[in-house]
């Protein structure tokens, strides 16, 4: 067995940084629908697996596309009344263990699931979502992100070098495209990569995407946000304050920006250990 916690997913509600983001632009999180109606229309797909399924939301959203041929792979620790997918398409497995998923799909997909593998386990992880499709959408959590039971937050040149083992280019078409997309998670939208190989690289070059050698590690506002606020005594944290001021400069002059009686001031706010201090008047 693997040493994949419990649950490969961090299931909890909105937290106030993506209600801040949420909030400014009056939308929904709408990340699978966003992503996959995209990725759709660059190589439609009739078949996906998703590895670290979760409750389902990605096929779930692969289905309202008309992807009815699916497949689920994760521990069975959630209900099947509370999967968003039926239940004959869910099969259990240990992801840190080799599966044989015994036939192709157009699609693989795993997001947000990596780092609940341990580096000992993730090579072989990396290897089930790439052995049954030519074309994956992943993601996986860098290093701070935080969340629970991560045991190997890791950045994207790191799982890129593993698909490229594998024959895989990394085709960097996501992140700059929604980076200011409220209704898709920031950290989707900081770390989501398609990687193809074969056919399916060639059908995304002949539509211009070309391949990167390796991703660049970027990190989105509304996680460089939440990590400083983490670091911050909780009566000292702004995250929400914070995530709006960004949004503000993203869709307004500065003299407007400006205007704003309310607007945070940056420069001389201490962190860490010196706002501990500060805080506690040490």
């Amino acid at each position: 067995m693997s040493d994949k916690p419990k649950s490969s997913h961090w299931i909890d509600g909105p937290n106030e940084m993506s209600r801040a983001a949420t909030a400014y632009f009056g939308v929904k999180d709408r990340s699978q629908s966003i992503v996959l109606e995209f990725l759709h229309k660059l190589v439609p797909f009739t078949s996906a697996a998703d590895f670290g399924t979760g409750r389902g939301a990605w096929l779930r959203a692969a289905m309202t596309l008309g992807v009815t041929d699916i497949r689920g792979y994760d521990i069975p620790e959630i209900p099947v009344e509370d999967r968003k997918f039926p239940a004959k398409h869910f099969v259990a497995a240990d992801l840190g263990q080799p599966i044989k998923a015994g036939r192709r799909f157009d699609l693989a997909i795993s997001t947000e699931v990596a780092e609940h593998i341990s580096r000992a386990h993730a090579a072989t992880f990396i290897a089930n979502v790439a052995g049954p499709a030519d074309l994956v959408l992943f993601s996986a959590a860098i290093p701070y992100q935080a969340g629970a039971g991560h045991v190997n937050e890791n950045w994207p040149e790191y799982w890129a070098g593993m698909f490229r083992a594998l024959g895989f280019a990394c085709f960097d078409i996501l992140r700059l495209r929604f980076w200011n997309e409220a209704a898709i998670r920031s950290y989707y939208r900081q770390n989501l990569l398609v990687f193809a190989r074969g056919d399916m690289a060639q059908r995304l070059e002949a539509q211009g995407h070309l391949p990167v050698d390796q991703p660049p590690s970027l990190i989105h506002p509304e996680q460089y946000l939440k990590a400083v606020g983490r670091a911050l005594p909780p009566q000292l944290a702004r995250v929400g304050a914070d995530v709006t001021h960004y949004y503000d400069c993203v869709t307004k002059p500065p003299d407007q920006v400006d205007a704003n009686p309310d607007r945070p001031a940056y420069g001389q706010d201490a962190i860490g250990w010196w706002a501990i201090r500060k805080h506690m008047k040490l």
